[in-house]
């Protein structure tokens, strides 16, 4: 099989997207299929993979303004069609719905069927149709025409038939096993402390502030307890006034940005992983976290609920609330056996249904379905 995959951003840009385009690319081509992606995203360094990149750089600064970043949009369209053309895939893949565009050229002008896999909310999907609009929706070509749209969770699944009419099929990224595995019996931890661990962008709707609120009823019980915050924000300095507020500068560390290369031992130099947030669209530190054997607390967001059961591997708590997360914190540290099993079960869960060998056999069979049925 031949695909195309147009992604807008890719690496050596390190960001969500930009690693399931990789790991996707990388693990279909492991399963003997020719892999194409087509980004304007350039590569300084010129890297070389198995993996048949085309590249078309646009330079838009942002005081250009919109009107420029339109027309370079409609450059890298244009490139991308004729691409396409020359490469002749079976199909294409879409990664988020304003990439549609040109497979949707492609699809009227030489047949040639293509998805979208969307990786976030509705409204943040391309410039080309304001909220307020998202009715007309389904009567965008390059939506109603495609041959599947693929989503990470069934929340967002929901969300889309109910918005675009029909129901989306549910492909989860997945996380990558040869990265992050639990830490070696004999591989100490730097810290003898029990160390509580978030990663995450620092903004208004990851809910640190609650995390750090229960930190005050945590350290009564484990005084030696510690909260790592790992990564940074324009938020970062309201939490910061929130610690010292609360007394808190000894139990509540903050690391700002660390190396992507660095991710895998701070996770398996913790105990317990917390994901307090309002929102996410997949968040791929929980999976992550899973795979490297911690147990794992959680509000309702995304995936979570799918993937994590209460006394099982982890702990579903509620929105907004110190309470909970104290509660869920302390039972977990105060039960070693407990708190040993949910490891094992976080594990267990990642390695058989989370591997990116996993997810792209599921796109492998979507993708041949498609090309049966038309």
């Amino acid at each position: 099989m031949i695909l195309v995959i147009i992604a807008t951003h890719y690496l050596p840009h390190v960001g969500g997207l930009e690693l399931a385009t990789f790991h996707l690319a990388k693990e279909l081509d492991k399963q003997h299929n020719e892999v194409h992606i087509i980004t304007p995203s350039p590569d300084p360094n010129k890297n070389t993979t198995p993996i048949h990149m085309h590249r078309y750089p646009i330079h838009t600064y942002p005081d250009e303004g919109p009107i420029r970043a339109f027309i370079d949009g409609l450059t890298f369209f244009k490139k991308t069609v004729k691409t396409i053309k020359e490469i002749k895939p079976d199909i294409i893949h879409a990664q988020n719905i304003t990439n549609s565009i040109p497979a949707y050229i492609a699809w009227k002008k030489y047949h040639i069927p293509y998805t979208i896999c969307i990786h976030g909310n509705l409204e943040l999907m391309g410039p080309f149709l304001p909220a307020s609009l998202k009715r007309f929706w389904p009567q965008l070509p390059h939506i109603k025409e495609a041959a599947q749209i693929i989503t990470l969770t069934n929340e967002m699944a929901t969300q889309f038939e109910k918005e675009l009419g029909t129901k989306p099929v549910v492909i989860p990224n997945g996380v990558d096993l040869d990265r992050f595995y639990p830490a070696e019996n004999n591989e100490m931890k730097k810290s003898a402390s029990p160390v509580i661990l978030t990663l995450s962008r620092i903004d208004n709707k990851k809910g640190l502030e609650y995390a750090i609120e229960s930190m005050k009823k945590v350290h009564a019980k484990f005084p030696t307890a510690k909260l790592m915050i790992v990564g940074d924000g324009e938020y970062r300095s309201e939490l910061e006034k929130l610690v010292e507020m609360n007394m808190l500068s000894a139990t509540v560390e903050f690391t700002g940005l660390i190396p992507n290369s660095e991710v895998p031992v701070y996770l398996r130099n913790a105990d317990l992983f917390l994901l307090p947030s309002l929102y996410e669209g997949l968040p791929l530190t929980l999976l992550e976290a899973m795979a490297c054997g911690l147990p794992v607390i959680s509000t309702p967001v995304s995936i979570a609920p799918e993937i994590i059961t209460t006394w099982k591997n982890g702990y579903i708590i509620p929105f907004k609330s110190p309470d909970a997360i104290y509660e869920a914190i302390i039972d977990l540290l105060s039960n070693p056996d407990k708190r040993r099993q949910c490891a094992e079960n976080s594990f267990r869960a990642a390695k058989e249904t989370m591997s990116w060998e996993n997810v792209a056999k599921q796109y492998a069979e979507l993708y041949q379905f498609i090309l049966e049925s038309n």
